[in-house]
């Protein structure tokens, strides 16, 4: 077999309190157990949390040169996140209409980014979404059983008037 770079990753495995930090700081995880990154060509440095990025071996094994890319690429996505001085947030956030929240939780639980809590208001228990947090998956609105939760430009109203739209060609 001719090759200029042979690499082989058999019995590669992630550092052994990665799981654990991985946990902490919400970072998704790949096949092997690996960071996953946020999109494998758009955005191959970032995670679904605001202010960390991959670089190296977290995301899998890979060639020194591979390795030195990323880490550029790591450190130049850090550098324009802090240089802006503030984070943005999606404008697709889910927000609660407290009227009808039964405060069953369902939501609170499902949440990937823990971006809703239960609280108790003048003796009842609603969800409240922090617009910090959310990253606009979705999961809460299709999760509660009440209707509660929307998303903004996503709303059912919304949704339902583009699929008849679509119906009537």
């Amino acid at each position: 077999m001719d090759a200029d770079l042979v690499v082989l990753e058999t019995a590669v495995v992630p550092p052994k309190d990665w799981e654990e930090l991985r946990r902490k700081l919400k970072i998704s995880c790949g096949p092997g157990g690996f960071a996953l990154e946020l999109h494998p060509k758009l955005k191959p440095v970032e995670t679904t949390v605001d202010g960390i990025y991959l670089a190296g071996f977290i995301q899998g094994p890979k060639d020194i040169p591979d390795v030195v890319a990323h880490s550029g690429a790591a450190a130049s996505a850090a550098i324009a996140f802090m240089s802006k001085g503030y984070v943005e947030s999606t404008p697709y956030i889910a927000f609660v209409d407290e009227d009808i929240c039964s405060g069953c939780g369902i939501c609170a639980s499902i949440c990937p980014f823990e971006a809703i809590s239960i609280e108790v208001e003048e003796g009842r228990r609603v969800a409240k979404v922090d617009s910090i947090k959310c990253k606009g998956c979705g999961a809460c609105v299709g999760s509660c059983p009440s209707g509660a939760i929307q998303q903004h430009y996503f709303t059912d109203i919304q949704v339902l008037t583009e699929v008849e739209a679509l119906a009537r060609g």
